[in-house]
């Protein structure tokens, strides 16, 4: 079985409270949360979120209308409201 790699890195003293606070935020220990960020900067997903390529072709080849747009943005925002409740 291989270990995870340990580190010690030095962080200014604000980055550090706010990966504290995010992590609080949501639900992470501290490592979770930098193993998160840190892979999501990567582009690393789970095995579920791996979008396929001709999914992404098909919506690289999308034109939404003004309408559309409208619509996403409320669907958005609603769902930021709900979350904030």
């Amino acid at each position: 079985m291989i270990a995870d790699a340990q580190m010690k890195i030095r962080l200014p003293h604000l980055l550090k409270e706010q990966i504290e606070a995010a992590a609080r935020d949501s639900n992470r220990s501290l490592n979770g949360e930098i193993v998160f960020r840190l892979e999501a900067s990567f582009g690393f997903r789970s095995p579920g979120q791996q979008p396929t390529r001709r999914a992404i072709k098909r919506a690289a080849n999308v034109t939404l209308s003004e309408d559309d747009y409208d619509y996403i943005a409320g669907k958005v925002l609603a769902r930021l409201r709900r979350l904030e409740e």
